[in-house]
């Protein structure tokens, strides 16, 4: 058939050479199998490149678990709650901003991280995958923010526990256990299960490892009234999430404003310019 056609353009050397695979079918089969083989190898470089440049935007998500995210500026730690909120939201650039207080509080056999925080706002700032949890985080903290008046009147706060400390601790839905929520394991409370999550944002685990991480997510407002409840001692946010606008000159505000903050779309474009990531 292609020696057929590639008469009918009159073009001798095409002639020559198609006629010359019609009579020795072998070379024509190698040439296909040569085919077959420069197409596998194209598709696999592709979809290596695809997965290397996918892996490292997921990568940079997870570690920063928003737009921007780290420890309020050491300039605004004697500021209230509202104020801040009221601050960082007016920022220009920021479409979103979530406070709240992380803890990483040592116990013999593993280290338990506590991330309080604002429920009212967390579902619109984080950046939540399927990887994290199949249902969308605004189904989750609503239910968080509808249980906070336990905190005050039984003592309890909800809470959504990450796969490896589920494990660890034989958790089921609705079940209350206890953790310390100090260094010294001195001061504990009571926590109910709400529900088992895949991974927690910037938390790193393993059930497996002893001494590898767990976590757990609560309301910030309904962990705080606790807290104080048992310790008589008042909590103050410690840490900052951003949701931002992409825009070049919104991207300079929020960097100059919260220049301590990590950066997940400036993390995104060093993971790319690493040379050990590059090989």
């Amino acid at each position: 058939l292609t020696s057929s056609l590639a008469a009918k353009r009159r073009s001798a050397s095409a002639v020559l050479a198609f006629a010359q695979m019609e009579r020795a079918p072998r070379s024509a089969m190698r040439i296909v199998v040569l085919l077959a083989l420069t197409i596998a190898a194209s598709s696999y470089l592709l979809t290596l490149i695809a997965t290397k440049d996918t892996r490292t935007v997921d990568a940079a998500t997870f570690a920063v678990g928003a737009d921007f995210s780290g420890p309020i500026p050491t300039g605004d730690s004697t500021k209230t709650f509202a104020a801040l909120k009221t601050q960082y939201s007016h920022v220009s650039g920021v479409q979103s901003a979530t406070l709240g207080y992380y803890a990483n509080i040592e116990t013999p056999d593993s280290v338990i991280r506590i991330e309080a925080l604002d429920a009212d706002t967390y579902a619109h700032t984080a950046l939540w995958t399927p990887q994290n949890s199949s249902q969308p985080l605004s189904v989750f903290t609503t239910q968080l923010v509808s249980h906070r008046t336990d905190a005050t009147t039984h003592d309890v706060v909800y809470a959504l526990v990450d796969s490896a400390m589920w494990q660890r601790y034989h958790l089921s839905v609705g079940e209350r256990f206890s953790v310390p929520v100090t260094d010294t394991n001195s001061l504990h409370l009571s926590f109910i299960a709400l529900a088992e999550v895949n991974t927690l944002p910037r938390l790193y685990d393993t059930p497996i490892n002893p001494a590898g991480g767990i976590g757990m997510l609560v309301d910030y407002q309904s962990y705080v009234t606790a807290y104080t409840k048992a310790s008589g001692v008042s909590l103050t946010p410690n840490a900052l999430l951003l949701r931002t606008k992409s825009d070049a000159a919104s991207l300079a505000s929020v960097r100059k404003a919260f220049p301590a903050l990590s950066d997940r779309r400036q993390l995104t474009i060093d993971n790319q310019q690493n040379s050990v990531h590059l090989d």
